[in-house]
């Protein structure tokens, strides 16, 4: 397997447009008459969600999200799967599957909030 960071030039700082942290999602499939879905993101930033879910969705999926974040901030927006990937976690037999959202609809306040969360938790030494 190759390495994908040049660990010999590697500082430590975040390379990704939108850094990221934990936070805890529910969401729910549009247009489909499905129970609301509860789960726990592995990551968010201010462009999109990374979580688990019990079933696979499709690419191209659009997703309403309702994310809670730690410091009690709650926000809605609509995400569009851009990947999936079956994993395995250690608490369940069953396979999961990690999905990563970007988000399509989002309010630009929402979007500053979530940037100011990831920021403080960052500045906090958290992810």
């Amino acid at each position: 397997m190759t390495d994908i960071i040049d660990k010999e030039n590697y500082d430590g700082k975040e390379r990704r447009c939108f850094p990221r942290v934990n936070a805890f999602v529910s969401y729910q499939i549009l247009d489909k008459e499905t129970a609301e879905k509860i789960s726990c993101s592995k990551n968010i930033s201010a462009g999109g969600i990374s979580f688990f879910a019990k079933k696979s969705v499709k690419i191209d999926e659009v997703l309403l999200l309702s994310i809670s974040l730690p410091d009690h901030t709650d926000l809605i927006a609509k995400g569009k799967v851009i990947w999936a990937e079956p994993v395995s976690v250690s608490w369940d037999p069953e396979i999961f599957y990690e999905l990563g959202v970007t988000f399509v609809e989002i309010t630009e306040d929402d979007r500053k909030k979530i940037a100011k969360y990831v920021f403080l938790r960052l500045d906090q030494g958290c992810s």
